[in-house]
């Protein structure tokens, strides 16, 4: 039986999260996914942008797409786990292949059924609570 994204059982608190995305389509959908669910998506096209809103806020969990039109998201591990080294790092792809072993938590391929990709990221960010003491 397939479940709502408003049904998953999500933190009663909003979490923030950095989605690095060049694709516009892509990039809306996803955040409006992860709105839909109860949380606070920023969400930019760069890692220039993403450098920048990684110096100012504070994530609970940063999804990043390999493939950036300035780099690699791929690159920006090590300043997330510098500066929010409690906040979980989804790589986020086209190919199994771009997403090779990295030092992200988890890789969601693009294009996945998006109740698996939400229960995904719901026991990440679960665990990362519980095991954390994180306050959003």
């Amino acid at each position: 039986m397939s479940r709502s994204p408003d049904e998953l059982v999500i933190p009663a608190d909003a979490l923030r999260l950095l989605l690095v995305e060049d694709d516009e389509d892509c990039r809306l959908s996803l955040s409006m996914l992860l709105q839909a669910v109860g949380h606070q998506v920023t969400a930019v096209a760069t890692c220039a942008d993403a450098r920048a809103r990684l110096q100012t806020e504070r994530y609970a969990l940063v999804l990043l797409d390999v493939r950036l039109r300035d780099g690699s998201g791929l690159d920006l591990i090590p300043a997330v786990r510098a500066l929010h080294p409690a906040a979980k790092v989804v790589i986020v792809s086209g190919s199994s292949e771009d997403a090779a072993p990295t030092s992200a938590d988890a890789v969601i391929l693009k294009g996945s059924d998006p109740e698996k990709m939400l229960a995904t990221l719901e026991g990440m960010l679960q665990t990362r609570i519980a095991g954390s003491g994180f306050s959003p």
